[in-house]
């Protein structure tokens, strides 16, 4: 495998860290989808955005080095 100085750095294996990503990217892709519904409709997915945002802030913080858990509330889970 090559010798990447990224992954050190966020204290992650390169597996875990593909996974992560490809995670982010499939909230990402949600969130986008979300987000143009919302434009088309503005009545629909009010807070969409919001949420994924704040999913999305809890995954990174609780990931590599120093994890932190912050809990999420009812609303914010919905999505």
């Amino acid at each position: 495998m090559f010798p990447f100085k990224h992954l050190p750095k966020v204290c992650m294996t390169y597996s875990t860290h593909f996974w992560l990503s490809m995670e982010l990217s499939a909230m990402y892709f949600v969130g986008g989808t979300c987000a143009l519904v919302h434009a088309i409709i503005p009545d629909v997915l009010c807070n969409s955005s919001t949420v994924i945002n704040k999913k999305i802030t809890e995954k990174l913080k609780s990931s590599g080095c120093n994890p932190e858990v912050p809990k999420a509330t009812e609303s914010e889970k919905e999505i």
